[in-house]
């Protein structure tokens, strides 16, 4: 919330300006630095943007649909109405991770702040308002789910709400399926039933 503040605050055209509105995209797309820096050659269709996946360790670059939430939209529309751009200015990786960290400097922010924290972000704020972690390893285009659990730091104020979700479904009547094999065939028959303790 510091940084949203920060980013309406700073003045149009500024570096920290410049730097904090594509990180921020970062942090509701979860777009990685690379695929950032080549976002000139996307296509944005309403809330979709079709872009190539830019990953360092393949030879083949993929296409990827990725919805966008209207607040990340709305990061795109400032550059494009501040600078005339497309997409975000691009500075050097060099330059926005020192801006980046002055920025988290400035704003007393505890986390080293660099660009890779966006997706980071992106990651815990979907778990935290209830994504599924499934979609979530599609959304950022990983193949092992091991390596989307990397990017997803549970705190306190996450495992409350789960808690109280389950005490929730407790209070309701439980279903239970049973399945038995009909004699002398090879039918599974569900049989569901209403429990209430």
């Amino acid at each position: 919330m510091k940084l949203k503040v920060y980013y309406t605050q700073l003045p149009i055209g500024s570096a920290h300006r410049r730097v904090l509105q594509r990180f921020l995209f970062s942090c509701c797309s979860s777009l990685r630095l690379g695929d950032l820096k080549n976002l000139h050659a996307a296509k944005l269709n309403g809330q979709e943007l079709t872009f190539q996946i830019q990953k360092t360790y393949e030879k083949k670059l993929e296409e990827m649909m990725l919805p966008l939430t209207k607040e990340a939209i709305s990061y795109l529309k400032d550059a494009h109405r501040e600078e005339g751009l497309v997409v975000f200015y691009n500075y050097t990786d060099q330059f926005s991770n020192r801006a980046l960290k002055a920025i988290g400097w400035t704003l007393e922010i505890e986390t080293d702040m660099h660009h890779h924290i966006g997706r980071e972000t992106f990651a815990t704020e979907f778990v935290r308002r209830g994504g599924s972690i499934a979609v979530f390893q599609r959304l950022i285009d990983h193949t092992k789910i091991e390596t989307t659990m990397k990017y997803v730091h549970v705190d306190n104020d996450m495992k409350r709400p789960a808690i109280q979700m389950l005490d929730e479904q407790n209070e309701a009547p439980m279903t239970v399926v049973a399945c038995f094999l009909l004699p002398r065939t090879k039918v599974l028959l569900p049989i569901v039933a209403r429990l209430s303790f």
